[in-house]
């Protein structure tokens, strides 16, 4: 009869997004999963019962595949009601373990606060990435927090970090040699490590996400950058139940958000 064989999307938290409904789907044979080549190992580990495969490779997996379907697809088949989303699961993937182990050690006991604050789009969407990036220095806040940052941001930000580094000097951190681009079980394992990520709506939302990890999904003025970041009842993303949604309608600087964060921090150390 052939199989089924679940199309990748362009984007990488498209593809976690999206894949958290891979459990939903029951085949016989089980379906062929086109991934990027840095989620394979993690997803082969965390989800196992189906066939991955990258880009580079699809065209030769799934030449016996009887039809196609992009994984962008599937809420359309399991998730048609919001009450649907309660079958979302609580984390899909697992860190690696042993990473979590020496992360852990490299990164010592104190209380860390995951963060990223940029998105980066292309062409047409630059204005997207804009309305919904966070300016590093407003982290800055948080500085009496009684947290450290730990910086999980990808891309060119150099600029950006050596301006807070010298205006609020050892508050942001670094996990030495880690590939912010390519590392993704790295990312993971640090991200496991800290008490809460705090984050613009990038990819580091979906990896903390997916791994359950509990996170601050932030933006202004109550306006979703993405349809998926709309809150649920309780505060929450339908599709990650750990990524609590940190906004408000009278939120229209960066600076009002991060004042209401750092406050809240605070609370929770007394």
């Amino acid at each position: 009869m052939g199989r089924l064989a679940l199309r990748a999307e362009q984007g990488l938290g498209d593809q976690i997004l999206f894949s958290t409904l891979l459990t939903e789907v029951r085949e016989a044979p089980p379906p062929i999963v086109e991934l990027d080549e840095r989620l394979l190992g993690l997803y082969r580990r965390s989800v196992p019962g189906f066939e991955y495969t990258s880009p580079a490779h699809a065209a030769n997996a799934m030449t016996e595949c009887r039809q196609q379907l992009p994984l962008g697809s599937l809420p359309s088949l399991f998730r048609r009601n919001a009450q649907q989303f309660r079958g979302q699961p609580q984390a899909l993937l697992k860190p690696d373990p042993a990473r979590v182990q020496l992360m852990q050690a490299t990164l010592g006991t104190d209380r860390r606060v995951a963060i990223s604050w940029r998105s980066f789009q292309k062409g047409g969407r630059r204005h997207i990435a804009e309305r919904k990036s966070i300016p590093l220095e407003i982290f800055g806040a948080l500085a009496g927090s009684g947290v450290r940052l730990l910086d999980v941001q990808y891309g060119d930000v150099g600029a950006e970090r050596a301006a807070f580094d010298v205006a609020y000097p050892g508050l942001r951190v670094d996990v030495p040699g880690l590939d912010l681009r390519e590392d993704i079980e790295g990312i993971l394992a640090a991200i496991s490590t800290c008490a809460l990520v705090i984050t613009a709506s990038n990819v580091t939302a979906h990896f903390a996400g997916a791994i359950g990890k509990r996170a601050w999904l932030v933006y202004l003025a109550a306006n979703p950058p993405f349809h998926y970041w709309a809150p649920g009842d309780d505060g929450r993303s339908l599709w990650y139940p750990s990524v609590e949604v940190i906004t408000s309608p009278q939120w229209s600087r960066w600076e009002e958000a991060f004042e209401a964060i750092a406050e809240r921090l605070k609370r929770e150390r007394q």
